[in-house]
């Protein structure tokens, strides 16, 4: 099976412009059966979603389905979200995977990557669902 990773420049809450540029690239890959794409890649990282927000996530979902059907043998996307199951937009996902590591990694991750100290990072954890639910 061949797997496409795609990555593209995000613009901020325009799904319409995300789109175009997820299908052109998707179109670089015509074998692919299986397109990775980034979390948000729809719309751009919004901390606090709101009806907007959730408009444009719903219609990206609708075109990947769409989208899926058109190409034929295309059957699956997977999409990055770490906080699928706190997200107000539902996915229709068949399969749901999850991959996490531990608390400290967490907060290691956060530190070097966000500049996080540690009560920083594990007040980010405290507002999350935990991993095991």
């Amino acid at each position: 099976m061949e797997i496409a990773l795609l990555q593209t420049d995000i613009v901020w809450g325009d799904a319409d412009a995300n789109i175009r540029r997820v299908a052109a690239l998707m179109d670089r890959h015509p074998g692919a059966r299986l397109y990775v794409l980034p979390e948000m890649w729809a719309t751009g990282f919004n901390t606090q979603p709101d009806a907007h927000t959730l408009e444009e996530g719903r219609r990206a979902q609708t075109w990947m389905e769409a989208e899926a059907r058109r190409r034929g043998d295309v059957h699956t996307f997977l999409v990055d979200i770490p906080l699928y199951f706190e997200s107000p937009v539902e996915f229709g996902a068949d399969i749901v995977c999850v991959v996490a590591v531990t608390p400290e990694s967490q907060i290691s991750r956060m530190a070097s990557r966000d500049g996080f100290d540690r009560t920083q990072a594990e007040a980010m954890l405290a507002a999350q669902m935990p991993t095991q639910e």
